[in-house]
C-alpha cells in the first residue's frame, strides 16, 4: 500500500506537469500566431515539440491504465482478506544465500547425473532464476475458521463453480472424525497447483527431507536431476494436483509423536512457490494476489 501511494504521487505530479505544458503550448499556438498562413511559423512552436507532447500524453494514458489495473488487483486482494478470523499465511521469498545454495547443489547434481545437455540447461535455468522475480510474494494461503459457511468462503474469492460448491458442502457435512489426518485445499488461483504435505519437527524446525534435497527442490532443474538420479518417484507420488477453482482433500502423513507438525509445499509444476503450515481438519485457500484473471466453469452464472 505504501508503494502504491508513492506511485500515485509521482504519477499525479507528472500528470500536472504534462497538463501545464499542454496549456502553455495551446496558448502559444492560439494567441502568438499572427501569421494565419503558417501554423508554426510565427509562434515559434516546432512540429517536433507538438509530437513530443502528444507522445507524453499517450504515455500518461498507458501508465494510467496500468495503475488502474494494479488498483483493481489490490482491491481484489483486500476483498479476499475475508473476516478477521481468517488467518493469512504469506510465503517467504528466497534470500540470496538460498539461491546461491540452490545453484551450487544443482550444479553438483548436474556434474554427476548422466543427462546430455544438462550443463547448458543448468546455465539457462539458473540465469532465469537469478534474473526473474520470486513468485512467493504474489501468493498467499488463507486458513478459514472451522465454522465458516460455504457461501462465505466461495464469495470471498468470487468462485461460482458448482463443482467447488458441491465439494465444499460435502466437506462441511463430514463428521470431525472423518476429517482427521486430512485437510481441504481450495485452489482459488487461475492455474493448476500441486501440493505436497510433509512433516516438520517442532523442536528444530527441520523436516524429513535433508537440506541438499530441499535446496534441489528450489531449482527449476531440480525435478529433472532427481528423476535422473532415481530420486523423484516417491516425491511425485505424494503430490496432489488441484485444478483452478477446484478443491481437493489432501491426506496428511502420520505424525510419529506430538513433537511434529505439518507443512504444505505449493508449486506450479517444477517451480516451487512456497511452504505454509497446515492444521488437521482445516480449510485452506491458495490464491494469487497479483492476477486480474478469473477462471470459471462453462455455463456458470457470473453474478
Amino acid at each position: 500500500l505504501s508503494r502504491r501511494e508513492v506511485w500515485l504521487g509521482d504519477f499525479d505530479a507528472e500528470l500536472r506537469a504534462v497538463l501545464a505544458r499542454g496549456r502553455e503550448l495551446r496558448e502559444r499556438l492560439l494567441f502568438e500566431d499572427v501569421d494565419r498562413a503558417g501554423w508554426f511559423s510565427a509562434a515559434g512552436v516546432s512540429p517536433l515539440e507538438v509530437t513530443r507532447l502528444l507522445e507524453r500524453h499517450l504515455d500518461m494514458h498507458q501508465r494510467g491504465a496500468r495503475l488502474s489495473r494494479q488498483l483493481q488487483m489490490l482491491s481484489r486482494a483486500l476483498r479476499q482478506q475475508g473476516a478477521v478470523s481468517s488467518r493469512r499465511r504469506a510465503f517467504q521469498a528466497r534470500t540470496m544465500g538460498e539461491k546461491l545454495q540452490t545453484s551450487l547443489v544443482c550444479l553438483a547434481a548436474v556434474a554427476v547425473a548422466p543427462v546430455p545437455g544438462s550443463s547448458e540447461m543448468w546455465l539457462a535455468t539458473t540465469t532465469a532464476m537469478w534474473l526473474g522475480g520470486d513468485e512467493a510474494w504474489q501468493h498467499v494461503v488463507y486458513e478459514h475458521p472451522r465454522d465458516a459457511e460455504t457461501e462465505t468462503i466461495l464469495n470471498q474469492f468470487q468462485c461460482h463453480s458448482w463443482k467447488a460448491r458441491e465439494a465444499l458442502a460435502t466437506w462441511s457435512a463430514m463428521p470431525p472424525s472423518k476429517r482427521r489426518g486430512c485437510v481441504l485445499v481450495h485452489n482459488a488461483s487461475v492455474r493448476r497447483v500441486m501440493i505436497k504435505p510433509n512433516l516438520v519437527s517442532c523442536i528444530d524446525g527441520q523436516g524429513e527431507v535433508n537440506d541438499w534435497s530441499a535446496a534441489l527442490d528450489h531449482h527449476p532443474l531440480g525435478s529433472v536431476m532427481k528423476s535422473a538420479m532415481m530420486m523423484g518417484g516417491e516425491d511425485n507420488a505424494d503430490k496432489v494436483v488441484i485444478g483452478a477453482q477446484r478443491l481437493a482433500v489432501v491426506q496428511l502423513p502420520p505424525k510419529p509423536d506430538t513433537n511434529w507438525s505439518w507443512r504444505g509445499t505449493f508449486s506450479y509444476g517444477d517451480r516451487k512457490v512456497g511452504e505454509c503450515a497446515l492444521r488437521e481438519g482445516g480449510v485452506f485457500s491458495f490464491i494469487c494476489v497479483d492476477c486480474g484473471l478469473r477462471v470459471g466453469d462453462r455455463g456458470e452464472n457470473p453474478a
